[in-house]
């Protein structure tokens, strides 16, 4: 044990030429090539004591101030709209939210995203339920403009490789397998089968089912979710200057591809939502 500490902290406190130490990405976040957009009009929420922004590309922010936290802020884009669209086999369908996660964010492969998250102490993560597309995540003031470069790389357009998912198919696969071993993992499996055996959103994890699914087709799911930020409603809550605020959702949010045109018709309808075509 002493020799393991001492190699350790040998290694973090040496100078690094690409080891250890020097662990470190930057994303290719999008400042000088993109046109910032703006922010059209505000207006308060009074409920929520909160500000509305109507963004240049027909998104919408909404900010609330709070020092609960020094300096932390809480951050999720939403859209309606979930895996009651995705028209996909229901093998991609259950996996769709690891698949989000381990797709890369652009052209930037997922483990550089975690490897920049984890050194500007950020979390963000893309997924989905039944009814909501969405994009989750904290950060602190510190990292902000960091904080939303990365959120426009998410918006940004997908393109399929194998060799991104080999690690998920891998891990999963074996997550999968072991499950037959736990006791308290078949009995949940068990349930859910005989409870949700005809739904397609709710079913019992399968080793078989797993390789069939259709990575490519639902990687044209999240990218056509994620095509169009009028669809999306952009909630920042923290303690945030508000001016910086507007400045970095301007140059990041503002610029992201959006079609007021083209912005979903959905209504509310008791228990779930329902879109109508335009």
């Amino acid at each position: 044990q002493g020799d393991l500490v001492k190699v350790v902290n040998e290694a973090l406190s040496s100078p690094s030429d690409g080891g250890i130490g020097g662990a470190e990405v930057k994303l290719p976040l999008r400042n000088g090539s993109v046109v910032a957009g703006s922010i059209l009009s505000e207006y308060p929420e009074m409920i929520t004591d909160s500000k509305v922004w109507n963004l240049s590309n027909g998104a919408t922010g909404i900010f609330k101030r709070t020092q609960v936290e020094p300096n932390k802020f809480l951050f999720k884009a939403v859209s309606k709209g979930g895996l009651t669209l995705m028209n996909s086999n229901d093998y991609s369908r259950e996996y769709i939210n690891g698949i989000a996660e381990a797709a890369p964010a652009g052209d930037v492969p997922a483990s550089d995203l975690s490897l920049f998250m984890k050194n500007e102490n950020i979390t963000l993560k893309r997924g989905f339920n039944i009814n909501t597309t969405y994009l989750s995540g904290s950060g602190y003031s510190s990292s902000l403009d960091e904080f939303m470069g990365l959120v426009n790389l998410y918006f940004q357009p997908v393109t399929y490789r194998g060799e991104d998912f080999d690690l998920y198919r891998k891990i999963k696969g074996e997550e999968l397998i072991s499950r037959q071993f736990s006791p308290a993992k078949v009995f949940e499996d068990t349930l859910s089968t005989l409870m949700y055996h005809d739904s397609r959103f709710i079913s019992r994890p399968d080793i078989e089912e797993f390789g069939k699914v259709d990575y490519s087709d639902a990687i044209s799911f999240i990218n056509k979710r994620f095509s169009n930020a009028a669809n999306f409603y952009f909630i920042i809550v923290g303690d945030l200057d508000e001016g910086q605020l507007k400045e970095v959702v301007s140059r990041h949010i503002a610029p992201l591809p959006g079609k007021v045109t083209e912005r979903e018709n959905w209504m509310n309808v008791p228990i779930y939502l329902r879109k109508f075509d335009q």
